[in-house]
């Protein structure tokens, strides 16, 4: 009796699990930056957010790690980055931008940021790269 118990117990705890997996799934990548692909990227809206919940906790203003800060639009207009030796980023030219290739798998220096932790959505990557290529503006 105790078996047929459990075996109801877990049958549900299953189905509550498969639902909320369908949930995620079902959200797709935009509710992460609240950014519609065929929306411009806003610095302000889409790109800061991103950086205020992934990297200024080691590249603000206060400290910036290796030159870059990342907690407001002209720290990252400002930022060197010591690896780089250049402006992290490249208005126009995400694929110049160093702060574009450290986001990415395999970057020329060092290691994928965020450092040991969870890499940026492919989402969050295309929103910065779309906001580097359409020139980087304070929106």
């Amino acid at each position: 009796m105790a078996s047929d118990c459990f075996i109801e117990a877990f049958g549900k705890l299953i189905f509550k699990g498969l639902i909320m997996l369908l949930i995620f799934t079902a959200c797709d990548d935009n509710s992460i930056t609240g950014r519609d692909p065929e929306e411009d990227a806003s610095f302000k809206t889409h790109v800061l957010p991103i950086f205020e919940d992934n990297c200024t906790f080691c590249h603000s203003s206060d400290s910036p790690q290796n030159g870059v800060a990342l907690d407001s639009y002209q720290a990252v207009m400002q930022s060197v980055g010591q690896q780089y030796g250049r402006s992290v980023v490249e208005p126009g030219d995400a694929d110049a931008s160093p702060i574009y290739n450290k986001i990415n798998p395999n970057p020329q220096h060092g290691v994928r940021m965020p450092f040991e932790s969870t890499p940026l959505s492919d989402n969050q990557i295309e929103t910065i790269r779309d906001w580097i290529n359409d020139g980087a503006p304070n929106n």
